[in-house]
Parts: structure tokens; C-alpha cells; sequence
């Protein structure tokens, strides 16, 4: 019974997360950047302010697409985003500039989950497979199914660690670099706390 009421617990935090996260951009989208600036604007000058070289800015298909490919140098923007010049952008794209800033200083933690990726997203494919197959066989096919589920655990907390990371450095970018002025920072920083949320729920929909 306390183990369904857990589970029941951790369901309506997920939706919670979710729908937090869904409001808070669709409230500070509404709200334009003083700078004036666009979000792939921002990108590029804190990406020459800081140095970081030799990575491009490009337009993400999709919404909610934006990210940052550590192998391709490659910083990539949903349309809105890109060409967008409300609070959300300004935060996002300095989000995605934060994740460059890491992969410059060889942060550890990001290479290992950067070359784990592909490794999760084949393991997260045969998952249904495995499971009944673990139930059916038991066994080692019941522990090798465990040690798996715990490999795909330990890559998303790796994961949620990064994108908390790349938000503590945006909002410090942002301000430093006087992007955004102090009246906004609160609506930038609950727009960067609410992305790296989004992540905890993706560690359990898998």
C-alpha cells in the first residue's frame, strides 16, 4: 500500500514538473528582454565573450529541440528561440552557451555522459525486451536486467547535474556580462530553474 501511494506521489510530482515547467515559459515568453536582443544574439556575444571558439549557432527544428552538441560544436536553437528576444530566449540560449563554457574547461562528467548517450538511447530501446524477458527467465537475466536499469539511473542524474550546471552559469554569464538587467533576473533564473527540472521527470519516462 505505501509503495502504490509512493508511486502515486512521484506520478503527480512528474505532471507537476511538467505543467511548472510548460507555465513558466509561456509566461516570461510574453515578456521582452530590455537588451532587446535575440536569443541567437546573446548566444554569439557570450560565446565571444568568454572565448569559446570554433562553435556554431544553429536553428533547432522542432520546439524545445534546443541544445548543445559537444561533438559537433554545435549550439542549436528552436526557431522561437533563435529569433526570439523574450526573457525565455535570453535564458535559453545562455543555457545552451553554459553547456559550451563547460565542454571547454574538460568537465569530466560531460564527456562521460556525452559518450554514454548513444549507449542509454540503444538501452532504453530494448528495456520493454528485457524486463520480460527478466520476468519469464529470472536469473541473470533478472540481474543483468537490474544493472541496467541502475546504468540508465546514474546517466540521468549525470544528466541533471550538467543541465543545473549549465543554468548556474548562464544566469552568472548573463549578469555579469550585464545582459539583462536586475529587474529581470528573477524571471530568467526561475525560467533556467524550471528548464533543469524538466530533466528530473525525463529520468522517469524513460
Amino acid at each position: 500500500m505505501i509503495f502504490i501511494l509512493l508511486i502515486f506521489l512521484v506520478i503527480l510530482l512528474l505532471i507537476w514538473l511538467d505543467h511548472n515547467y510548460l507555465a513558466k515559459m509561456k509566461k516570461w515568453s510574453y515578456f521582452v528582454s530590455q537588451s532587446g536582443m535575440t536569443g541567437a544574439e546573446i548566444a554569439k556575444q557570450l560565446l565571444l565573450k568568454y572565448e569559446l571558439s570554433g562553435i556554431q549557432i544553429i536553428i533547432a527544428d522542432g520546439e524545445f529541440t534546443d541544445n548543445y552538441d559537444p561533438n559537433k560544436k554545435t549550439i542549436g536553437l528552436s526557431q522561437d528561440i533563435y529569433y526570439g528576444n523574450s526573457l525565455v530566449a535570453v535564458a535559453i540560449a545562455a543555457h545552451e552557451v553554459g553547456h559550451a563554457k563547460c565542454d571547454q574547461q574538460n568537465k569530466m562528467i560531460m564527456k562521460v555522459r556525452s559518450r554514454l548517450g548513444p549507449y542509454i538511447s540503444f538501452l532504453v530501446a530494448i528495456m520493454p525486451v528485457l524486463l520480460i524477458s527478466a520476468l519469464i527467465f529470472g536469473g541473470a537475466i533478472f540481474l543483468l536486467f537490474i544493472c541496467l536499469v541502475l546504468i540508465i539511473v546514474v546517466f540521468h542524474v549525470l544528466t541533471i547535474y550538467v543541465e543545473i550546471d549549465a543554468s548556474k552559469r548562464a544566469f552568472q554569464m548573463l549578469v555579469k556580462q550585464n545582459v539583462i538587467m536586475k529587474e529581470e533576473h528573477y524571471a530568467v533564473k526561475e525560467t533556467l530553474t524550471s528548464a533543469a527540472a524538466t530533466y528530473v521527470t525525463a529520468m522517469f519516462k524513460w
